[in-house]
C-alpha cells in the first residue's frame, strides 16, 4: 500500500510534467510561426530534443551568427597587435640581457688583462673581440677549440681569404648569447668566407652567425687591409680597431658616454655575390639591411670626402651586393663583427665595402621597432632611437670626444645621453 504522502508527490510530478509538455508545444508552435514569417522553416527534428519529455532550445538566426563571427574577428584584430607587441618587448628584453652578458665579459677581461680585448695587430691574425671574450662569458670549452696562435684564414690562389679549416668546428658552433631573439636568419648560413669548394667533399661549411658587433668609431673602418696585411697609421676613433688594447683610463669621455657594442642584422647568406641590382632596387625591396654594396673605386668621394650616408649613396653606381654580413662571430673582419657610427641606426641607406681592402661603412641595425640596443663601455645597455641626432650618435662612438676623426668640427664632445 502506497503511503498518502508518496501518492501526493507522484501526482505533483505528473502535473508538472503535463504543464511542461504543454509549454514545450506552445513554444515550438510559436517558434514555427515566427520563423515562417521571416522566411525560415524549422523541421520537427530541429526543434525537438529528447523525444516527448525533454526541453527545447531556440536556434540562432543567420544574421545573429554573422554578428557573433564579426565580433570575434574584431576582438582578434584588436588583441593580435598587443600580443605581438608583448612578444617583441620580451625579445628586446632578452636582447638587452645578451648585451649585458657581453658587458660583464668585457669587464672581466679588463680585470684580468688590464685592457679591453683587441682583434690583433694585423689582419693575418685578427680574431674577433667576441672570440677573445669567450672564456670570460662562460664559453671556456668553445674557447679551447680555437688556436689563437694560428691564422684564422688562409688565401686561395686569387688571394681571396677563406676560413682556416681547422677552425670550422668552432665557427659552426652557435652561441645563444650572440644571437638576438628577433633575428630572422639565426641559423647557420652559407658564406663566401667559407666556400664548400675549399673543404673536403661533402663538408657542411655553413657558419654560425652573429648579431652583436663592436664599435669601431664614427669614421670609415680603414683598420684592416686584407691585401697588404699592414697595420694602418690612422685609428678609427672607437674603442675597437686593429691594434687596439685600450684600458678604462683611455676612455676620456667616460665609459658611460662611450659605446662598446650594438646590433647588426645577419646577411641573407650565400657563397656568391648578388649582381645586377641598383641601390634603388635594393632599398625598395628592403634588402639594404641584409646586403652591403661592394664599391670598386678607391679614389671616389665615397672613400675620400663624403660625410653622410645619403651623400655616400648618391655617389654609388655599383651593382654588386654581398650577403655575408655577420656571417661568423670568430674572425676580426670588420664587415663580420664590427659597426661604425657613420650611418644612423637602422639607416635606410645600405652599408658599403671598398673592394678587397675591407674599408667601409657598416651600420648598426636590428629588427626591434624604433631603434637598436647599445652596450655602453660601463656595462649598461640603452636603446638608441632611429631618429637620434647623427652628431650625437657619432660622438658616443668615440673614446675621446671625436677622437681622430674625419668630420672636423662637426662632432661635439660625447657628454651626452640617449
Amino acid at each position: 500500500m502506497t503511503p498518502p504522502i508518496v501518492r501526493g508527490i507522484r501526482k505533483t510530478i505528473q502535473l508538472i510534467d503535463k504543464k511542461g509538455v504543454a509549454m514545450k508545444k506552445n513554444i515550438v508552435r510559436n517558434s514555427r510561426e515566427d520563423f515562417k514569417e521571416k522566411g525560415f522553416f524549422l523541421s520537427e527534428n530541429f526543434v525537438k530534443m529528447g523525444g516527448g519529455g525533454g526541453g527545447c532550445f531556440g536556434a540562432f538566426t543567420l544574421v545573429e551568427l554573422l554578428v557573433v563571427i564579426a565580433i570575434i574577428g574584431i576582438l582578434i584584430a584588436l588583441l593580435l597587435p598587443a600580443v605581438q607587441a608583448a612578444r617583441e618587448a620580451a625579445r628586446r628584453m632578452s636582447c638587452t640581457n645578451n648585451l649585458k652578458q657581453f658587458g660583464l665579459a668585457l669587464h672581466n677581461y679588463h680585470a684580468a688583462m688590464n685592457c679591453f680585448p683587441g682583434p690583433g695587430a694585423s689582419s693575418t691574425n685578427a680574431y674577433s673581440i667576441q672570440a677573445r671574450m669567450l672564456p670570460y662569458s662562460e664559453q671556456t670549452q668553445l674557447h679551447s677549440m680555437v688556436d689563437f696562435t694560428k691564422a684564422p684564414h688562409l688565401y686561395s690562389g686569387s688571394m681571396v681569404a677563406y676560413l682556416n679549416p681547422e677552425l670550422l668546428p668552432a665557427a659552426q658552433t652557435r652561441v645563444p648569447m650572440m644571437i638576438c631573439p628577433s633575428e630572422q636568419n639565426s641559423e647557420r648560413i652559407a658564406s663566401d668566407y667559407a666556400p664548400a669548394a675549399q673543404y673536403p667533399a661533402g663538408t657542411d661549411s655553413r657558419l654560425a652567425p652573429l648579431n652583436y658587433v663592436v664599435c669601431s668609431g664614427p669614421d670609415m673602418t680603414t683598420a684592416m687591409d686584407m691585401a697588404t696585411a699592414k697595420v694602418p697609421t690612422k685609428k678609427t676613433g672607437g674603442l675597437f680597431h686593429l691594434g687596439s688594447n685600450y684600458n678604462i683610463g683611455a676612455v676620456l669621455d667616460g665609459t658611460s658616454n662611450t659605446m662598446a657594442m650594438s646590433e647588426s642584422m645577419v646577411g641573407e647568406g650565400g657563397e656568391s655575390n648578388i649582381t645586377g641590382l641598383t641601390m634603388e632596387e635594393v632599398m625598395k625591396a628592403k634588402r639594404h639591411g641584409r646586403l652591403y654594396v661592394m664599391h670598386a673605386d678607391m679614389s671616389s668621394p665615397v672613400v675620400t670626402s663624403v660625410k653622410t650616408a645619403e651623400e655616400m649613396a648618391s655617389h654609388v653606381t655599383d651593382t654588386t651586393w654581398v650577403p655575408n654580413r655577420c656571417a661568423t662571430w670568430l674572425v676580426g673582419r670588420f664587415h663580420m663583427t664590427t659597426f661604425g657610427a657613420f650611418h644612423e641606426p637602422n639607416s635606410k641607406y645600405p652599408s658599403l665595402l671598398v673592394t678587397h681592402v675591407n674599408y667601409g661603412y657598416f651600420a648598426a641595425r636590428s629588427y626591434h621597432t624604433g631603434g637598436v640596443n647599445v652596450l655602453m663601455a660601463d656595462g649598461s645597455v640603452r636603446m638608441a632611437s632611429n631618429s637620434i641626432d647623427l652628431n650625437t650618435w657619432r660622438a658616443v662612438s668615440t673614446i675621446a670626444g671625436a677622437g681622430e676623426k674625419t668630420f672636423t668640427g662637426e662632432i661635439e664632445p660625447a657628454s651626452v645621453s640617449f
